[in-house]
């Protein structure tokens, strides 16, 4: 099991977009994680940037997640 820790999160509709410490290749679309509590999420999304603006963001990754999520770390 991989955690990664939450660096920001925000309501999107019903949804959480969140921020977390952690590569990419971690996360696809439409796979379940877990809060610290171990209640389960869906990943809605996995941004992307184009490079430009996100030097040394390879280690940090943006996620859509399936309703309200407010937990300070991910659980993979």
């Amino acid at each position: 099991m991989t955690i990664c820790s939450v660096l920001k999160t925000m309501a999107v509709d019903d949804n959480t977009a969140v921020v977390v410490e952690g590569s990419r290749e971690l996360f696809r679309n439409g796979i379940g994680i877990l809060d610290e509590s171990g209640k389960p999420y869906e990943v809605l999304s996995v941004g992307m940037d184009d490079g430009m603006y996100m030097t040394g963001s390879s280690d940090k990754s943006s996620l859509l997640i399936r309703g309200y999520f407010s937990s300070s770390q991910i659980y993979i």
